[in-house]
């Protein structure tokens, strides 16, 4: 091998090594991690926080951390529940996702729709309604809850809202279903929570 073609092979290794480092550095770093593009904004998209929440949920989120905001996400949310049947374990190889559609909303509005946020992993599932500005619709979380029922896995439903807010039975029932037990399962299965406190 001829003096040039050694020092080529011998740069490209090197660009390669150095390559590898700054990629390690910057996953390391959270770099990569770009909020206007996470959230759309460069296309004016509407729907930036629940991107923005579900890019963070995702462990394979291009923040590069890991599960360690969904693991800080699930803390809060667990320090909040107190049957500890309720309590929702550590993801493992979960997956998120924005804008999840189900079916076709059933004639009767007690199935699919399409779910805010959607975080699982093989066992378990957490359904997030983000309450920003729209207003619930018929049958909403029931139709949620039936979903996720279905799916056999562990489940909650997170009902986020600007402010603290609880959703009773008496006051919520355009949402949670039409009968007291409908309601009562519902609301078993949903925790409420707030951009202004959690």
């Amino acid at each position: 091998m001829n003096e040039t073609k050694i020092n080529t092979v011998h740069l490209l290794d090197n660009v390669t090594e150095i390559r590898k480092k700054y990629d390690e550095i910057a996953r390391i770093t959270g770099a990569n991690f770009n909020i206007f593009k996470v959230l759309k904004m460069e296309h004016k998209e509407v729907h930036p926080h629940s991107s923005l929440i579900s890019e963070l949920l995702n462990e394979k989120g291009s923040h590069g951390q890991g599960n360690l905001f969904l693991n800080l996400f699930l803390k809060i949310i667990n320090n909040r529940i107190d049957n500890t049947d309720r309590k929702i374990d550590y993801f493992i190889n979960s997956y998120s996702d924005v804008e999840y559609g189900l079916d076709q909303i059933s004639n009767d509005g007690t199935e699919g729709g399409r779910l805010d946020i959607i975080v699982e992993d093989s066992n378990q599932l957490i359904i997030i309604e983000n309450k920003i500005g729209a207003d619930d619709q018929k049958n909403q979380l029931l139709r949620y809850y039936n979903f996720a029922k279905k799916t056999n896995k562990k489940f909650i439903i997170l009902y986020l809202w600007k402010f603290d807010y609880e959703l009773t039975e008496k006051d919520d029932q355009y949402t949670l279903g039409e009968t007291t037990e409908q309601r009562k399962a519902v609301l078993e299965k949903t925790l409420t929570i707030s951009y202004q406190t959690d």
